[in-house]
């Protein structure tokens, strides 16, 4: 996260993000540059400064599902990274809408009780490696395939997981 302090007299009309496009006024008239950068709502006031703090992930960069639901006659939107979240809506656009106004809250309420946020999937890294178990004769099965088709084991579990994916 990324702390910015600024004196308390610098009033901003803060909804959750708002873009600041001018420099601002400062104390004893002195110009401060705030051009470019996405402002979250103040966190806290102390000692005559206020705290903003720039959103470290944007709802926007979360992994969204909507499907539909027979059970409850609505579309049901979902995040990967919040399995317990979700939310309806009579189209799959009020489901979607829906369901990022409860990760905002959910976001706010994280961040006021110092919890961990998670990271969105497409921020995460990734190595490229992948450790698996298996039984032993599909192990030997797989190897042989694989020699068959003159290919490395690994090149032909990596074919096999693109078909599937």
């Amino acid at each position: 996260m990324i702390l910015y302090i600024v004196p308390s007299n610098w009033m901003f009309d803060a909804p959750d993000i708002i873009q600041i496009n001018s420099a601002l006024a400062g104390p004893e008239g002195k110009e401060k540059d705030c051009r470019s950068y996405a402002w979250s709502r103040f966190a806290k006031s102390i000692s005559g400064l206020i705290e903003l703090t720039v959103m470290k992930q944007s709802i926007e960069e979360y992994l969204y599902s909507v499907g539909w639901s027979d059970e409850d006659n609505a579309f049901i939107a979902r995040i990967a990274e919040f399995p317990s979240l979700a939310a309806h809506g009579h189209t799959q656009e009020k489901a979607l809408s829906e369901v990022k106004a409860v990760l905002k809250f959910v976001l706010a309420d994280l961040k006021t009780n110092k919890e961990a946020i998670p990271e969105p999937f497409g921020r995460r890294s990734y190595s490229g490696r992948l450790v698996l178990r298996m039984p032993k004769d599909l192990h030997r099965q797989l190897a042989v395939e694989a020699d068959q088709q003159g290919v490395s084991l690994n090149y032909l579990l990596n074919r096999k997981l693109e078909v599937t994916a």
